[in-house]
């Protein structure tokens, strides 16, 4: 190899420095985004809870003064754990006073030998007999509001008092809001989050920007040996180049396999002389061919990713097509005469581009795929925005109208005229009121603000209490209740009022006046099933997988007379997948729909066999 002259080696250093200059740039970019992101989270944490906390913290405080704890006479504060200054403060102040000194921190409340509180300072010192010191337990607050991928730390005027999860650790970026809490100045919470760092992918950038400038660098270096050995092989490369460069608009010519392969296979069958070939992907039972020409390769030939260094006459060779260590496909051919190193060559280059399509086209049929999806939502959220905005003015417009007619018949003496008017004006109100209710349900979904699942509820029990809290919900049908006794689940209550609100003000709109609900709860000791069936119209097969759906109302004339959002079902759906829960739809014996929520049963406690329910079986 010769020696490079001097501007060959200068012309190899820029891809580097260029490299050496973005590749800090990049990396410390991505670290102050990566910190940025995590104070921001910890700001939104710290506003989201403090709140919550100010008020657990001044519920604690409020209720010490009655609360049981540790009598201090005294003579002989000395010998306690609590804060001399702390506890004459308490005293001189005559109400509750927090001390962060003591471990676990505590509230003192000073006790007087009066009836009554003394109302001086005088009086209280002198009618001082003790203290009691009530401890300071936040946990179960700071607990349930702890980030996930974070945490909180509750500080006093002095200390650190309790963490959740743990300790804060070191590195992390932290925000602090001081509480509300009156009386105990100096308290605050600390909400922390974990930087997320410089991720992967920007590693993987500057490796890449990396080995592309050291490859480009490597190209420059050796562009001039690559010159001479190509000179020596000049005309087979001529030959098998005009395959490769004439391939490669072939194959760039489409995304659509269906064009570009024959096209592609027959440019390899006349630039290489082969008799035979074949072209298969990858299927869940093997190879799967999708393409095959002239004679028939021998299917038992093993891949290779390597090119022998010849090709008898009538042989077959076999390619595996790959891209980012993946096997896309497997191209076979039968040389139709010899085929030397170079030509073998050649082969593999073209089956390279062979794999670049076939990774292109997957990746085009995703993308389409991604926005075909994009699109279908795009497309249910502006229904949705027309028809919640519809179904806002609907009842909006006959509260206006009906309040108007009370209104200019107001004092015409005759009242029970005025009846009807104020009966639609209130069953407008509910609509309007169900409507918010499914929509702020909506919202918070959509936020990830899941219910709080800490709770055992009896599921009967609950069933009955919200039908019974809302008789308007089957006012004009006939309600029959299955409720065996005992069926508890972990869950959240305002959870399961939304599902069977949802599904019985469904099953009321979707089915005849007069017609029967029957709701039904039963278990088999691992699950516990609600099931409501109708008398209606039903869900058609074809509806019945994306009727949970957000912002699918499905199709027929039973839907079309109907108002609604879409979001009542994917309501019921999401808040029974947070309990772990699964909701399906089916056909009711009377031909009406049936849907049936499954939850697992609460541990820990027995769940009793209901037999031969007519309503519910579980698989």
């Amino acid at each position: 190899m010769t020696t490079p002259r001097r501007p060959a080696l200068l012309r190899a250093l820029v891809p580097l420095l260029l490299a050496a200059l973005l590749v800090p740039w990049i990396l410390i970019g991505a670290r102050d985004k990566a910190r940025t992101d995590a104070d921001a989270e910890a700001r939104a944490d710290a506003a989201s809870v403090v709140a919550e906390i100010s008020a657990a913290f001044r519920a604690k405080v409020s209720a010490a003064a009655l609360a049981s704890g540790t009598t201090i006479p005294a003579g002989a504060l000395g010998t306690s754990s609590v804060d001399p200054a702390t506890a004459i403060e308490a005293r001189d102040a005559g109400t509750p006073t927090l001390d962060d000194t003591s471990r676990p921190p505590s509230i003192v409340v000073p006790l007087y030998g009066t009836a009554t509180p003394p109302t001086t300072t005088e009086a209280r010192r002198a009618a001082l007999v003790g203290y009691r010191a009530v401890p300071l337990d936040l946990s179960a607050a700071l607990t349930a509001a702890t980030p996930q991928g974070g945490g909180l730390v509750l500080h006093g005027p002095s200390r650190a008092v309790h963490s959740e999860p743990g300790p804060m650790p070191s590195g992390v970026r932290s925000y602090r809001a001081p509480l509300d809490v009156g009386g105990a100045p100096g308290w605050y919470l600390e909400a922390w989050e974990r930087s997320g760092g410089i991720s992967a992918q920007t590693w993987l950038v500057c490796l890449g920007l990396l080995l592309a400038c050291g490859a480009l660098s490597a190209v420059l270096v050796l562009d001039r040996r690559h010159a001479e050995q190509s000179r020596e092989r000049q005309d087979q490369l001529e030959r098998d180049g005009m395959l490769v460069s004439g391939l490669a608009p072939v194959v760039q010519a489409s995304l659509d396999l269906g064009e570009v392969i024959p096209a592609a296979t027959s440019h390899l069958v006349q630039g290489l002389d082969l008799t035979g070939l074949s072209l298969s992907v990858p299927g869940p039972a093997g190879e799967r061919q999708l393409f095959a020409w002239g004679e028939p390769p021998d299917p038992h030939t093993v891949p290779t990713a390597r090119t022998p260094d010849a090709l008898a006459q009538g042989e077959t060779f076999a390619l595996s097509l790959a891209r980012g260590g993946r096997v896309l496909g497997v191209l076979r051919v039968v040389a139709g005469s010899s085929l030397n190193e170079t030509d073998l060559r050649a082969l593999a280059t073209a089956s390279e581009l062979l794999g670049s399509t076939l990774a292109n086209a997957e990746a085009f049929a995703q993308q389409q795929s991604v926005v075909e999806r994009m699109q279908s939502v795009d497309e249910l959220k502006t229904v949705f925005l027309a028809t919640a905005s519809h179904e806002l003015r609907t009842p909006v417009a006959a509260i206006v109208g009906f309040s108007t007619l009370v209104l200019d018949q107001w004092g015409q003496g005759e009242p029970e005229k005025a009846l009807p008017f104020l009966e639609r004006v209130l069953a407008n109100a509910r609509s309007l009121e169900t409507l918010t209710e499914q929509l702020l349900d909506f919202s918070r979904l959509e936020r990830g603000m899941k219910p709080a699942l800490g709770e055992v509820l009896d599921l009967a029990d609950t069933t009955r209490r919200v039908l019974q809290d809302q008789p308007e919900l089957t006012a004009d049908h006939l309600l029959t209740l299955a409720l065996a006794a005992d069926c508890h689940v972990r869950g959240s209550e305002p959870a399961v009022n939304r599902i069977i609100t949802n599904l019985v003000g469904n099953a009321a709109k979707y089915s005849p006046k007069g017609t029967r609900i029957t709701v039904s709860v039963a278990s088999d000791g691992q699950r516990v099933v609600l099931t409501v069936d109708d008398e209606g119209s039903g869900v058609a097969e074809a509806d019945r997988e994306r009727i949970f759906t957000r912002f699918y109302r499905g199709r027929g004339d039973a839907v079309s007379s109907t108002r609604g959002t879409g979001v009542g079902l994917a309501i019921v759906a999401e808040f029974a997948a947070s309990m772990s829960g699964t909701a399906v739809v089916q056909e009711a014996p009377s031909g009406g729909a049936r849907f049936r929520v499954t939850f697992p049963a609460a541990e820990g406690i027995v769940q009793p066999h209901l037999e031969g329910d007519p309503h519910v079986r579980l698989a």
